[in-house]
């Protein structure tokens, strides 16, 4: 805010009524972080605990569904087993053989055939779905379908197409072929085949055959899995889904399955093993994988039982931790309580406390720092007494060396300026009668041939006024070097002053800033006359022109049309030039003014008072604040230095705040000065708007520096 308004300092703290609330937060900050170390080393604990029981689990859950994967693919392994030791006991039966060697019989045999197939269906009632007994010529012998024998009438002609019939030619007599799935056209399901060659007499005659559907094989691995698990098959080559424990429905899509991801899986635990055959009779290249759930190794029981001793634990860990903060907080209170003496300012108490650890080393700082400060405090007091003197010396000094050369400056300025617009007052009466006369020289130049004679009597009036005009010129050329000496004379003038300001050190700084200020209006009146002189010098050229014109006009009358057009064009210029000349005759009388009133400016620039000082305060502009280092200080103004101001220039407003004897201050100010200084900027700064409350407390402020009785 730049209101101006005085604010009171924040009150200080009530120490006495903190040192109890202090005691009891320090034995509770203390009570309160060693429990939470002890919770978190606690909770670490059980943490690294349950990570290992996770881990342990993890791994236990791994391991079991690799074995289960493992038992599950050698079961599928004995699974084929069986199937091929009951096919071998089957075509053990004589009456495959009979059949071929005692085709007489065939009427009898047959339904002994029948009967062993209707046996391989009831040894397997879900497994085995279709059997039958074919001859090598491809006419099928004998068939039955679960349980049921097939009438001569329904066996099939030629069985030779079957996917099975030309590996089972391969083979030899007492092994088997087990066969990669399809469908059967029997059963409308996916089954796997057995079959071995009947050899008569050493010659291969027939095939006995039965399917085994995989929906069986999937009832079977289902049943032998943990609890949880699921399992499938794939075939390795065709990346097909043999089985899969987590369908029920009926094995019949034709194809089968792509192996793809698992989504049926029990869990992210997996496991895979393949499945081992002979490799010569069986073309199945199966893989069973196994899935299980992520274990929960947490029960309920087994968190009750931890929060228990965790509780148990942050028990026996807050009663040492209250006595161990106990320990440490009635010392450290009073070595508190000797320091809160100190801020108060308070150096009449010592710490009592005596001991060898880092709390006895703060109580010896503590009581070294009083009597450090006691000694300081007097030193101190030595310094202010020594230094105000200084000041009050300096300042008295400061304030002659300052009326004096106020009152030389004006004086000289005074009579210049005198001089100098009196003889500029003359030039323009000079130049308003040239004007005069050249305008009524236009006027009569348009006049016909009998104007004659009255324009050679104006052209010789005007030439009169021409010649005057040309020592009123001269005359100002010699006021012009007049007010140059003058401007040399107040230059050194002000060099003097910067001399005696320099010689008077830190309490010349407000008189070194009126030297300047005075220099510089003497650069500029010397600048001014320069260009004044130069003007003269132009127009004295340009005055010889208008006299020359003139005498070559009245010796051209008998011209009398040609003559009056050049002297309309004549008049015009010397009008022109005339204007300009006034121009610059009024530009100098103002600057001779401005010289006039430097006494008001010097006397605005003192402002009241100006007392160096070696403060801080803070600038604000816009939405920035910035500390800045006061110089020196009046009513008027503030003389500063900042290291961070940019983007400031003269003109701007910003709020000033100073703190004068506990009291902050926040006053708007108007910048009149921006100069680069070292690593920062040095700015001047005039107070504007000063509310009547702010002047009395900086007057006073002012007052008491200087050791003098306010009014």
């Amino acid at each position: 805010m730049d209101d101006g308004r005085i604010r009171a300092a924040p009150p200080a703290p009530d120490l006495g009524s903190a040192r109890v609330r202090g005691s009891r937060s320090l034995r509770r900050a203390l009570t309160v972080r060693i429990l939470i170390v002890g919770l978190v080393a606690i909770t670490a604990s059980i943490g690294l605990l349950g990570a290992q029981i996770q881990h342990t689990a993890r791994t236990q859950a791994r391991t079991e569904v690799a074995d289960q994967a493992h038992r599950t693919a050698a079961n599928i392994s004995t699974l084929f087993g069986d199937w091929r030791d009951e096919l071998l006991v089957a075509s053990s039966d004589a009456a495959l053989t009979d059949w071929f060697e005692h085709p007489d019989r065939r009427a009898t045999l047959h339904g002994q055939i029948d009967a062993e197939l209707v046996r391989l269906h009831s040894t397997y009632p879900t497994l085995i779905d279709e059997a039958c007994y074919i001859s090598f010529e491809g006419p099928e012998l004998a068939r039955q379908v679960k349980g049921t024998p097939a009438t001569i009438a329904d066996l099939s002609p030629d069985e030779s197409g079957n996917p099975f019939f030309k590996p089972t030619l391969a083979v030899t007599a007492g092994t088997v072929w087990q066969n990669v799935p399809y469908i059967s056209p029997d059963s409308k399901r996916w089954v796997v085949s057995n079959s071995t060659p009947i050899e008569v007499g050493g010659r291969k005659v027939a095939l006995l055959h039965f399917e085994a559907n995989l929906d069986a094989v999937r009832t079977r691995v289902a049943a032998q899995l943990a609890p949880g698990m699921r399992a499938r098959i794939i075939d390795i080559r065709t990346r097909q889904v043999i089985a899969d424990t987590s369908g029920q429905t009926p094995i019949v899509a034709d194809p089968l399955a792509h192996a793809g991801s698992w989504r049926g899986a029990a869990g992210p635990v997996r496991a895979a093993a393949p499945v081992k055959v002979d490799d010569g009779r069986n073309g199945n290249r199966w893989r069973v994988e196994v899935s299980a759930p992520q274990p929960q190794p947490f029960t309920t029981g087994l968190l009750l039982r931890a929060a228990g001793l965790t509780l148990l634990a942050l028990l026996a860990i807050a009663v040492v931790a209250l006595s161990f903060a106990a320990s440490i907080a009635r010392p450290v209170l009073e070595v508190t309580e000797v320091a809160e003496a100190l801020a108060r300012g308070d150096l009449s108490r010592q710490s009592t406390v005596r001991r060898g650890d880092e709390i006895g080393r703060v109580a010896t700082a503590v009581n070294a720092a009083v009597v450090g400060m006691q000694e300081q405090q007097t030193a101190l007091q030595s310094a202010h007494e020594a230094g105000q003197h200084q000041l009050k010396a300096s300042h008295q000094q400061q304030q002659i060396s300052d009326h004096q050369v106020r009152l030389r400056a004006q004086a000289i300025i005074d009579e210049t300026s005198a001089a100098v617009l009196a003889e500029l007052d003359d030039v323009v009466q000079r130049v308003e009668e040239v004007r005069n006369g050249t305008s009524l020289i236009d006027e009569r130049a348009a006049v016909t041939g009998n104007a004659t004679r009255d324009l050679v009597a104006q052209a010789g009036a005007a030439d009169d006024v021409v010649t005057a005009l040309g020592d009123s010129l001269r005359r100002v050329g010699g006021i012009a070097d007049l007010i140059s000496s003058v401007a040399s004379q107040t230059n050194l003038l002000a060099l003097n002053a910067t001399i005696e300001s320099a010689r008077a050190g830190s309490a010349g700084a407000a008189f070194s800033v009126v030297a300047r200020e005075v220099k510089e209006l003497a650069s500029t009146t010397a600048h001014s006359t320069g260009e004044i002189t130069s003007t003269i010098g132009a127009l004295e050229g340009e005055v010889s022109a208008v006299a020359s014109a003139l005498a070559e006009m009245a010796g051209n009358v008998a011209g009398i049309d040609q003559a009056t057009a050049g002297v309309t064009g004549v008049t015009r210029q010397q009008q022109l030039i005339v204007d300009q000349l006034r121009d610059r005759v009024a530009h100098a009388v103002a600057q001779i003014q401005a010289m006039a009133d430097i006494t008001e400016g010097l006397e605005r620039r003192v402002g009241g008072e100006r007392i160096v000082l070696t403060e801080t305060g803070a600038l604000t502009h816009g939405t920035e604040r910035h500390e800045v280092s006061v110089l020196d200080l009046s009513r008027a103004g503030v003389h500063c230095t900042a290291a961070s101001v940019t983007g400031l220039d003269s003109g701007d407003t910003v709020g000033v705040e100073l703190t004068l004897g506990g009291d902050l201050l926040q006053i708007p100010a108007t910048v009149v000065r921006v100069e680069p200084r070292n690593a920062g900027q040095d700015l001047g700064l005039r107070l504007k708007g000063l509310p009547s409350e702010a002047g009395t407390r900086i007057e006073a402020y002012l007052t008491g520096l200087l050791g003098r009785p306010t009014d």
